[in-house]
């Protein structure tokens, strides 16, 4: 009997670690607008196409002042980098999910920077 309580005990937190997981990651692919911040990169799903998001980003940049100091782009996806004022590097990449939604990754200096990265990326949905 004691057994089944320590047992219970230690399920409860992995189911509820494990459902409000799958709830996040579902209600992310559903939602299609949610930016997530993993390892230093900003990520977010736009239902727009590759050449529509690379246009809102060179908008979004020239918006924030910032240069294009490379843009390497087609129809499924682009490469781009820019400075931000402090002097940190910009990598924007831009990746066809379909061919009327986009991933978009942001990240502001070698270690990631959220709050920049993040800036930049809803000056890119405010473009869109």
């Amino acid at each position: 009997m004691r057994l089944r309580h320590i047992a219970f005990i230690l399920a409860v937190p992995f189911a509820i670690y494990g459902s409000g997981c799958a709830a996040f990651v579902a209600g992310g692919a559903i939602g299609g607008g949610t930016a997530v911040y993993v390892k230093g990169q900003v990520e977010q799903t736009f239902n727009n196409s590759v050449p529509h998001v690379h246009e809102a980003t060179l908008a979004a940049l020239k918006e924030l002042n910032m240069p294009v100091v490379e843009d390497v782009h087609d129809e499924t996806g682009a490469k781009m980098k820019s400075v931000v004022a402090s002097g940190e590097d910009v990598w924007i990449d831009i990746s066809a999910l379909s061919n009327t939604a986009s991933k978009v990754t942001v990240r502001v200096g070698t270690m990631g920077d959220e709050g920049k990265s993040t800036a930049i990326l809803d000056t890119i949905h405010k473009n869109l």
